[in-house]
C-alpha cells in the first residue's frame, strides 16, 4: 500500500478516501499509512457515523476513535457526516484537537456537512455547530455526498437551500459562509495556506 500511495500522488492525486468498514482506525498498519500521507502532505476524507453497508460495521466509525490520530503529525482530515448520529461526540473530538494543538503538534481535523445527518436531525446539528462557540467555521467543509458519474443538480440545490436557511437562522457570517463553501476545501487539499485553527472557544 505504500508504493500504491507513492504511485497516486506522483499521478496528481490530491486527497485520499479512507473508509473502516472492517477495522479500526487506531490499528498499527493504519497509523503507519496515515502518517505515509501525512509526510507526503495530503489529506484523508474518512466516512464516520454509521455505516449503511448491510454489514456489522459502524462500531469501527465511531469518532472517539479518532482520538489515535492525534499523534499523527502534519496529517489533516475530515469526519464525514459529521459522524451522524454522534455527531455530539464529533464536535467534542473537535474540541479536544483543538485544545491539544495548543500544546503539541497534532493532526488537523475538519467537519465534513455531506448529508447522511436526514434532515429533521439537521437543525439540531447545525444548532451545536454553530453555537457550541467552538472555533469551528474555519474547519467545515460543505458537500453533498454526492459523485462526478451522477451529479444530481436537484441534490445540491436542496441541500444548499436548507443548509443555507439553517445559517441564516444561527447567524453565520457571509465570510464564514464563503470559508464553508470554498476556502477550507482549498486549505484542506494544501491549494491554499492559512494559519491553522488553534483557539478552542470564540466569544
Amino acid at each position: 500500500i505504500m508504493e500504491k500511495i507513492d504511485i497516486a500522488v506522483e499521478k496528481g492525486i490530491v486527497g485520499f478516501k479512507i473508509i473502516c468498514n472492517d477495522f479500526y482506525i487506531y490499528e498499527e498498519k493504519c497509523l503507519e499509512v496515515l502518517q505515509k500521507i501525512a509526510d507526503l502532505g495530503k489529506p484523508v476524507f474518512f466516512h464516520s457515523g454509521i455505516l449503511w453497508d448491510g454489514n456489522i460495521s459502524s462500531e469501527y466509525n465511531r469518532p472517539l476513535n479518532w482520538e489515535a490520530l492525534l499523534n499523527i503529525k502534519g496529517l489533516k482530515f475530515s469526519m464525514g457526516h459529521c459522524s451522524w448520529p454522534w455527531y455530539d461526540e464529533c464536535i467534542a473530538l473537535y474540541g479536544k484537537f483543538l485544545h491539544s494543538s495548543i500544546h503539541n503538534e497534532t493532526a488537523e481535523m475538519f467537519l465534513d456537512l455531506s448529508p447522511g445527518t436526514p434532515e429533521v436531525y439537521r437543525e439540531d446539528l447545525f444548532k451545536k455547530l454553530f453555537l457550541s462557540k467552538f472555533n469551528i467555521a474555519g474547519n467545515i467543509l460543505f458537500g453533498v455526498d454526492g459523485n462526478a458519474e451522477d451529479y444530481s443538480v436537484e441534490r445540491t440545490t436542496k441541500w444548499l437551500r436548507v443548509d443555507g436557511e439553517l445559517m441564516d437562522k444561527f447567524g453565520v457570517s457571509s465570510s464564514d459562509r464563503e470559508n464553508i463553501y470554498q476556502n477550507n476545501l482549498m486549505y484542506f487539499l494544501g491549494k491554499t495556506k492559512r494559519e491553522r485553527a488553534k483557539k478552542v472557544f470564540v466569544y
